[in-house]
């Protein structure tokens, strides 16, 4: 049944798009919009991308308060790998101030992937200084999500920036940037898995390439679903979980939580430490709170309500609209591996939306005169 109903989603995803058609007109207004647009580097561009350089600043110096950086996981994989893995939990997760976490998240979440699309889309006619400076700052942005010496901000952020060039250039030419974007993110993800293994003096395309169909491949495409099996079979052993399993719920009605991911893994990892977990796709976190059927359903409710977001980024126009717009659409695709809720408040997905609806109400006047 579980089995069953998994290949069945994306035909209820399908069901929900023809049910619909008011959000097709709107994602095709805001698709033209980011083709047509004039890439304008005008107040609320300058103001946005002000305040985003400010927040990554406050973000990062407060991170290396906590953790200097010869500490860091990204450090850690090169200088010692044997260590590597103890450095990333006390890089990110044993920090101990949540403050410092959730600051840290949101740079590499909202706040990096935002500032290089806006630095990218800042185009000029020809090499220059700035040009070099440009891409100097894209680096940094890119090696400053890499701290924790997690391989996944990285390529994610590359993978921001091809869906950029898909919003602006088409679904053709769009496709093949995001096809190469997505190989270099595996690429990237698998020199720092050799590195971390101790491996860097054994280098070679024949291992990059085995690497990659192996345990890059599988930890994309197999251990989230691995992972869902793993978590319905802890609901079925200890009972539904119901509201427990959503934490913002769980406050509200005082019940107590139980962080699914983490008591799954120390379950089923044999290898498994206090912090580790076994994140899943949303949709088998929500039929383990709520049964196999009902939590489907459920999870088809959520996915559809989503699209109301798009609503948030009908007034932007310009390099503003499809920077917030290709990191609001990256941030969707993590919901593949982890619950609603965390995808919702840690991936980018709210915070995106959100920013997206307050520029465009303040500046509306602004936005408005470029059509």
């Amino acid at each position: 049944t579980l089995r069953l109903l998994t290949v069945l989603f994306p035909f209820g995803i399908l069901f929900w798009v023809l049910l619909t058609p008011v959000f097709d007109n709107l994602a095709a207004d805001l698709h033209h919009n980011c083709l047509e647009g004039a890439l304008c580097f005008e107040s609320p561009e300058r103001k946005i991308a002000l305040l985003l350089s400010i927040a990554a600043a406050i973000s990062l110096t407060t991170y290396l308060m906590y953790v200097p950086l010869a500490s860091t996981g990204l450090v850690a994989v090169f200088r010692d790998p044997v260590s590597a893995a103890v450095a990333r939990e006390n890089s990110f997760t044993l920090v101990s101030s949540p403050l410092v976490r959730y600051l840290y998240v949101w740079h590499f979440k909202f706040t990096a992937p935002v500032l290089v699309g806006l630095i990218v889309l800042w185009e000029k006619p020809r090499w220059n200084m700035r040009t070099a400076i440009r891409i100097l700052l894209v680096i940094l942005l890119i090696a400053s999500v890499m701290l924790t010496g997690a391989r996944a901000p990285a390529g994610r952020m590359i993978v921001v920036i091809a869906v950029l060039y898909l919003l602006r250039r088409g679904f053709v030419r769009g496709v093949l940037g995001l096809t190469g974007a997505v190989l270099a993110a595996l690429v990237i993800a698998t020199v720092l898995s050799l590195s971390r293994q101790g491996e860097m003096e054994y280098i070679s395309v024949h291992r990059i390439v085995e690497l990659m169909s192996r345990s890059i491949f599988e930890r994309v495409f197999v251990t989230p679903f691995e992972t869902g099996v793993w978590t319905n079979m802890y609901a079925h052993a200890h009972g539904l979980l119901g509201i427990a399993n959503i934490r913002p719920l769980a406050l509200i009605f005082g019940e107590p939580y139980v962080p699914l991911s983490n008591v799954t893994a120390i379950q089923f990892y044999w290898d498994a430490v206090f912090t580790t977990t076994a994140n899943t796709c949303f949709l088998f976190d929500f039929q383990a709170s709520f049964g196999l059927v009902a939590g489907w359903l459920v999870s088809l409710i959520a996915l559809g309500l989503l699209d109301f977001l798009m609503f948030a980024f009908r007034r932007l126009r310009g390099a503003l609209l499809i920077a917030l717009l290709a990191t609001f659409l990256t941030a969707l695709g993590n919901l593949v591996g982890v619950n609603l809720t965390t995808g919702l408040m840690s991936m980018g997905i709210l915070i995106s939306a959100g920013v997206a609806a307050l520029t465009g109400t303040v500046w509306r006047d602004q936005f408005y005169l470029r059509d």
